[in-house]
């Protein structure tokens, strides 16, 4: 006689609000990353930029910082969506490239910004929708 054995237990699919909160995390470092060039495009005097740049970026700098910690923290939660994965690891290798030359650093930044727009713009516009879609069907 054979013996029954049941089928392996379907892991649910993350909610997309779940998402919305990994997706928003990657999506601040990004804005973190956007305001140094930003704030040197606009027509201001250098004192104002260095005002400005005291006064803002520590905070959205430490924000960007809590925020990746969470974000690499959701990105394993939730890994089965590798675009989480890959951002949380281009992160990683961001942050180990600060120890290296600054024109490296600078390369790495650029890359990792638009690795994380794209990402983040693509479940924004695209991939929310279907999965909004799948979970109220």
């Amino acid at each position: 006689m054979a013996a029954i054995v049941p089928p392996p237990p379907v892991k649910p699919e993350p909610s997309y609000r779940s998402l919305d909160v990994a997706y928003g995390c990657f999506a601040c470092i990004a804005f973190a990353l956007c305001f140094g060039p930003l704030l040197w495009i606009l027509p201001l005097s250098q004192g104002d930029r260095e005002g400005y740049a005291m006064l803002l970026v520590i905070p959205i700098m430490l924000g960007a910082f809590l925020a990746g910690i969470v974000g690499l923290v959701l990105a394993i939660v939730h890994r089965n969506h590798w675009q989480l994965g890959a951002m949380a690891v281009a992160g990683v290798v961001f942050l180990v490239t600060w120890a290296g030359p600054e024109d490296i650093m600078e390369v790495a930044a650029a890359l990792y910004t638009l690795l994380i727009l794209s990402f983040c713009g693509r479940w924004f516009f695209s991939l929310r929708r279907k999965v909004k879609r799948a979970e109220s069907a």
